[in-house]
């Protein structure tokens, strides 16, 4: 499945089966489907269920093959598949070629994923074509959506000065100011550079199937919605609570409307009338089954929710429960929801088993299925002595003979500029040297946190300092410091001129500290 192309039609037996398990059907007994595959696919901060599409999952595979012939050209199958294949072209812009292999099949399909979730990282901008290769990281296209006004076959080198800055006025002549302004805050090396491709998806830059699938589904899928902040942050109202699993999902069907009301059997054909059978008064939309029904409304009245239901006339209980939140504790909204399960089972029994439930019992049941939960998901306490603990948020001098560098750096989006914040006591505790400066905001936050490394390491090195500890509160700076991770990004031109400065003193260690420790210094 990572080298082929895995027949549609296999996939669709796999996925068939999967769903008849999810919805209930079997051999002898067919269920409704309430969702398409597509939907369910979608990862739960989407409004999907996070079952994997195995077309898309099985690309995300294949194109890692394509990732590796592009990071390792002279490895021999690289060298092999060229040969053959692409002998006057580059891997991104092969053709298929005639009477081809399976397995080049196989990875040009694969290469469809590389091509929409991969981009250059400037160096110095003659192998990348401004209006036909993808360089502005900016999803989902990666390239200007200004008119062209220069030449079809211009390079990114010609908005490059000789000091390896942005021509910024020949940039705003030609752009309009939304890609301008992008392009302008795009970080460049100090010194002129070899391009290179990287994967946007990844902090790292280096491509991942986990991210890999994401963009093959937004291929497959691309009527789907894409994950907004705000999209994102409302599915994860329901999926962050802290709940059995049947309730969460039970509240997905619900906020997604895939319950089976009255309403949406109706609309199946079903049954014969979209009248609540309850009540007597209405259409039984899940809205009405779990709020304004009588019954519903009788179990609410006993709630600390009654008040404030009875004001509700919307009909979407996704954005219920986001309103709530605002105002509302984790805990009330996590009750709010096991009562809307009561509700729903209570009107089961009613209807298939001609049962009613007193309201109060209903409320004991979702109350007592979250302390069960709550009484066997408590976790693990962290045992930790108070003295290590408070020694961990205060800030400690170094040792005689050593200094301690502490840098710090802060952002202003709507500027689009950052300050970088830099203090060096002795083992005292006194006051050496400190400094601040300011630089523009390329929009990666750990890019700024490296450039206030870089700034602290300068000032150090102008004091003559001899053995330093440097620390900072990025542990994804201190990580590339120390060659405990590596990254293709911008970040990495940085993270090459700190390494540099360090070789100026004599001792030098570069460590993590909390946020804590920072905010306590900067008082």
């Amino acid at each position: 499945m990572s080298v082929f192309k895995v027949p549609l039609g296999v996939c669709d037996d796999i996925q068939r089966a999967i769903a008849n398990f999810w919805w209930g059907s079997k051999k002898e007994k067919r269920c409704i489907h309430w969702a398409k595959w597509e939907r369910l696919s979608q990862a739960k901060s989407r409004g999907g269920l996070g079952f994997k599409d195995f077309s898309s999952f099985n690309q995300a595979l294949v194109a890692k093959q394509g990732w590796r012939l592009l990071q390792h050209p002279d490895s021999l199958a690289a060298r092999v598949l060229e040969a053959k294949y692409f002998k006057k072209a580059d891997f991104l812009n092969a053709k298929l070629g005639s009477n081809p292999s399976f397995i080049w099949r196989s990875i040009i399909w694969g290469r469809q994923v590389i091509l929409a979730g991969s981009r250059w990282r400037i160096g110095k901008g003659d192998k990348v074509q401004i209006y036909k290769a993808s360089w502005i990281p900016r999803p989902s296209t990666f390239r200007p959506t200004s008119r062209p006004t220069l030449p079809e076959n211009s390079y990114v080198s010609m908005l490059i000065d000789d000091d390896n800055q942005w021509d910024e006025m020949k940039i705003y002549c030609h752009f309009d100011k939304l890609d301008a302004d992008r392009i302008v805050s795009m970080p460049l090396p100090r010194q002129p550079k070899d391009d290179q491709i990287l994967w946007h998806y990844d902090k790292k830059g280096r491509y991942s199937v986990k991210s890999g699938y994401q963009v093959a589904l937004r291929l497959k899928f691309p009527a789907l919605p894409s994950s907004s902040r705000n999209t994102t942050n409302q599915w994860e109202t329901i999926w962050a609570l802290d709940l059995p699993e049947k309730l969460r999902i039970f509240m997905w069907r619900a906020a997604t409307n895939l319950l089976p009301s009255t309403e949406n059997l109706w609309k199946r054909k079903v049954a014969q009338e979209p009248i609540c059978q309850i009540c007597k008064n209405g259409v039984e939309s899940i809205f009405h089954a779990l709020v304004n029904c009588k019954t519903a409304r009788k179990v609410w009245r006993l709630t600390q929710f009654a008040e404030e239901l009875q004001e509700e006339a919307g009909e979407d209980l996704l954005s219920l429960l986001k309103g709530r939140l605002c105002s509302r504790r984790k805990a009330d909204i996590e009750l709010l929801v096991a009562i809307c399960w009561g509700i729903w089972s209570a009107r089961n029994q009613f209807i298939f088993k001609l049962k009613k439930e007193d309201p109060q019992i209903v409320l004991a049941k979702a109350e007592a299925i979250l302390k069960a939960y709550k009484r066997t998901h408590v976790p693990a306490p962290i045992h930790m002595d108070q003295q290590a603990w408070k020694a961990q948020q205060d800030w400690s001098p170094p040792l005689a003979g050593w200094f301690k560098l502490n840098v710090d750096a802060a952002t202003n989006r709507d500027k689009q500029t950052s300050g970088l914040g830099v203090v060096i006591r002795n083992a005292e505790g006194i006051v050496v040297a400190a400094a601040i400066n300011c630089s523009k905001f390329c929009g990666d936050v750990a890019y700024v946190e490296a450039e206030a490394m870089e700034f602290g390491l300068q000032v150090a090195g102008n004091a003559k300092l001899p053995s330093l500890i440097v620390e900072t509160d990025s542990q994804e700076v201190v990580d590339f410091v120390n060659n405990k991770q590596s990254s293709m990004k911008e970040i990495f031109w940085v993270v090459a001129a700190i390494q540099n400065l360090m070789r100026n003193f004599n001792q030098i260690k570069v460590q993590h500290i909390p946020r804590s420790c920072m905010l306590l210094l900067t008082l």
